[in-house]
């Protein structure tokens, strides 16, 4: 179900039992798998794939430019999370700053202790599919 509220842009990839919240917004780029749960104002912009089952909460924002000032627009990069990832409500995941090629992983944020939380819980793809820790 996809509230009628939300902005999803029409070269968006969801899968047909994708849930999308209230007042969310979708951009080009992004693909989502089956079972896919969006919640209420989350912006998914740039090049993000979320995996099956995956679940995104309220308010978080993934895919945004990221705060390097190194990085430079046009850079092929940009976040994947696996199957079955939950990202909390209000989290900001950005993309990466460089290309690259390590294996890529994925978490459920709240896996982990506080103290030792990653800046970001997933992983960041390139131009050839391949991707690094973020």
């Amino acid at each position: 179900m996809i509230h009628p509220t939300a902005v999803i842009d029409p070269r968006a990839e969801l899968a047909s039992d994708v849930r999308v919240g209230p007042y969310s917004v979708i951009g080009p780029e992004v693909s989502l798998g089956a079972s896919v749960e969006v919640g209420a104002h989350v912006v998914l912009e740039g090049r993000v794939r979320v995996g099956a089952r995956g679940r995104i909460g309220h308010g978080a924002i993934i895919g945004g430019v990221p705060q390097d000032l190194k990085f430079r627009e046009g850079t092929p990069v940009g976040v994947t999370l696996g199957d079955d990832t939950v990202v909390r409500e209000y989290v900001t995941i950005h993309r990466a700053t460089h290309e690259a090629t390590t294996p890529c992983w994925a978490a459920t944020a709240s896996s982990w202790p506080r103290a030792t939380w990653p800046t970001t819980v997933c992983s960041a793809t390139t131009s050839s599919s391949s991707t690094t820790r973020a």
